[in-house]
C-alpha cells in the first residue's frame, strides 16, 4: 500500500511513475523482504532517471520517499545503502 502520492519528482508523471515503481516494491518487500524490494527500486529508478524527463528520479528526496515506503513493510530496520553486485 502506498501513503505517498509525492515523491519529489518534477511533475506529476515523474510522480505516478516513481509511485508504481514504489507499489511493486512494497508488494515485492512483502514477498521477498524489504532489502531485496529497496534492490529493486533503486535499479528501477536508475533506469527512470537514464529517461527523458525523469533524471531528477536518483534525487536524494526521491530515493528517501521510496526507501520510507519500502521500509515501512520491515520488521526490522533495513540498509539505505545499495550494496553492488
Amino acid at each position: 500500500m502506498i501513503f505517498n502520492t509525492d515523491f519529489g519528482m518534477y511533475t506529476e508523471q515523474g510522480n505516478v511513475m516513481v509511485a508504481r515503481i514504489s507499489t511493486a516494491a512494497v508488494k515485492l518487500a512483502q514477498l521477498d523482504g524489504a532489502e531485496s524490494a529497496w534492490e529493486f527500486a533503486y535499479r528501477a529508478l536508475e533506469k527512470l532517471s537514464g529517461a527523458e524527463s525523469f533524471d531528477e528520479a536518483l534525487d536524494t528526496i526521491v530515493l528517501q520517499n521510496v526507501f520510507s515506503e519500502v521500509a515501512s513493510c520491515s520488521p526490522t530496520p533495513i540498509s539505505f545503502e545499495i550494496k553492488v553486485k
